[in-house]
């Protein structure tokens, strides 16, 4: 149910950007609130006391003597970096990302290319979200809100453009390393973690900022 909801958010989120023409950033968060405030109020006021069982098992417990998400998150390298580097689906969106109006002209099916991007995001971001759950043992409203610029920031740490057309999943696993371990080194340089959202916030402008004077200097 949880895959099948995140399917539909996501759906929903790449018809606003891809045929309505909403800025992504705009339609993305806007559907977080939209679903947020949904489910508190067509949830009880009580969340469940306890993730089930087999969710609590794939969150903490191990396959092969790996932990199952490091599992999962290897799988998910893999398939990723294939999908982008290695099929035409992964051309068409490096190409989109470059440059829509050269794509479209080239024959790219833009809108459906951009769709079946937010479905897979949001497909496997249920399948993030269950084994949080696990995690944590309960599910709660918000329970993904300290995640939200940590994921952006680990993709510009990464070297992707977070305007499109150029990056690999591969660097944004390598941002998410390195944002877990500054994670980690905060404490012992007796730093509070708030120095963390300032990094993340400070990342993404710069971030941002580079990538968009770049082709300025370049005209």
């Amino acid at each position: 149910g949880c895959t099948v909801l995140d399917g539909l958010v996501s759906l929903a989120n790449g018809i606003g950007v891809a045929i309505l023409r909403v800025s992504p950033i705009i339609m993305t968060l806007a559907m977080n609130v939209i679903v947020q405030g949904a489910l508190a109020v067509a949830l009880p006021p009580t969340p469940p006391s306890s993730a089930p069982p087999l969710v609590a098992n794939l969150a903490l417990g191990d396959t092969g003597g790996m932990p199952t998400p490091v599992l999962a998150w290897l799988l998910l390298a893999v398939a990723a970096s294939v999908l982008l580097t290695m099929t035409p689906y992964g051309r068409r969106l490096y190409a989109i990302g470059t440059n829509e109006t050269v794509a479209r002209l080239s024959g790219v099916w833009v809108s459906q290319t951009v769709i079946l991007a937010y479905l897979i995001s949001g497909l496997t971001s249920g399948v993030a979200g269950i084994l949080l759950v696990g995690f944590f043992g309960r599910s709660f409203l918000g329970m993904g809100d300290p995640y939200l610029f940590a994921s952006v920031a680990a993709v510009a740490i990464g070297g992707a453009s977070l305007l499109g057309g150029h990056g690999h999943y591969l660097g944004t696993v390598a941002g998410a390393l390195v944002l877990t371990l500054l994670a980690g080194i905060l404490p012992i340089l007796g730093l509070d973690q708030g120095w963390l959202q300032v990094i993340y916030g400070a990342t993404i402008l710069i971030t941002v900022g580079l990538a968009t004077v770049g082709p300025k200097r370049r005209n």
